[in-house]
This record gives C-alpha cells, sequence and structure tokens, in this order.
C-alpha cells in the first residue's frame, strides 16, 4: 500500500511518501518530478488524499499513479470540490474538481469508478474508489 502526500498522518502499514522528510514518511518525493520511484504495477492499493489539487500536471499525476498500481486494484483519491471554501485560500492548490471531469479523467485512463461521494467534512471533497481495469 502507498500513501501519497501523507505527511504525519500515514496509513498503518503503509509507505508513505512526500515532498519533505518527517514523521511517517519513508519515501521523500517531489511528486511533479516524474517517473516516481516506484516500479511499474507494485502497488495493490494506492491512497491519495488530498494531492491532486497540488501538481502541475494533474493528468501525469493520475499516469503516474496508473502506472505504480497493479492492474484489478484499488485506487483511493480525495479531492477537494471546486466550491469548498477551504480550497481558494492555500496558494498551493492549482487544481479543484467536479464530478463530470474527474470521472472523465479516470475513465479515460482505464479506471472503473466505483463510487463517488460528497466528502461531509469541512474540507469537502470527492472521494474515488477505483481499481484499475485488468489490460
Amino acid at each position: 500500500m502507498l500513501d501519497l502526500g501523507c505527511g504525519p498522518n500515514k496509513l498503518s502499514g503503509a509507505i508513505g511518501v512526500d515532498f519533505r522528510p518527517g514523521p511517517g514518511v519513508d519515501v521523500v518525493h517531489n511528486l511533479n518530478v516524474y517517473p516516481w520511484p516506484f516500479a511499474d504495477n507494485e502497488f495493490d492499493l494506492v491512497y491519495a488524499s488530498h494531492i491532486l489539487e497540488h501538481p502541475k500536471d494533474v493528468v501525469r499525476t493520475i499516469e503516474e499513479i496508473y502506472r505504480i498500481t497493479k492492474a484489478g486494484q484499488v485506487v483511493r483519491v480525495l479531492v477537494p470540490n471546486f466550491s469548498s471554501a477551504d480550497f481558494f485560500p492555500d496558494p498551493t492548490h492549482r487544481h479543484s474538481f467536479g464530478v463530470p471531469p474527474s470521472i472523465t479523467l479516470w475513465k479515460e485512463r482505464s479506471y472503473a469508478v466505483l463510487a463517488i461521494t460528497m466528502q461531509g467534512s469541512k474540507r469537502g471533497g470527492w472521494r474515488w474508489t477505483s481499481p484499475r481495469a485488468t489490460p
């Protein structure tokens, strides 16, 4: 399992990746630098909570997630909704998401979108549970 952008809150049992060292961070890597330091088809589960709003190229980031996830396995993504009040004050946020364009980004890369639910938290966002389609 890989936890992208884990910060100090890495999922138990995961390999934590963040752009700066800290508690829970196993791999220090700037996710804007491709390819990421992982093999093709390496992970059964990739968890990406509030990272897709940050990269310079969100499509390339999705393609990289696809590359490192084993076919038929799960990617869990949480991103801010375009209407979230907490999205705009953060100057590192480059992308916000709504349902139709977000689903298209994943389906174009052979992901099956299983569920999308509105997050009820203060931050607000969309959650995908998307197993990568078997080629």
